[in-house]
């Protein structure tokens, strides 16, 4: 393997542990929780004000 293989390699490592990492997040599993928990509310009133 050449060293631009193992640099490439590398870079994909980084890359991909680094979106991991962004979308393992608190902060963002907060926010998604959040915004399911928002959606489930306004289909609830939804369907309230259909009956």
């Amino acid at each position: 393997m050449t060293t631009l293989e193992h640099a490439m390699r590398g870079i994909t490592g980084a890359l991909a542990a680094g979106m991991l990492a962004m979308w393992n997040w608190p902060g963002r599993l907060q926010s998604i929780s959040a915004v399911t928990r928002a959606s489930v509310v306004v289909q609830a009133g939804l369907r309230a004000a259909g009956r």
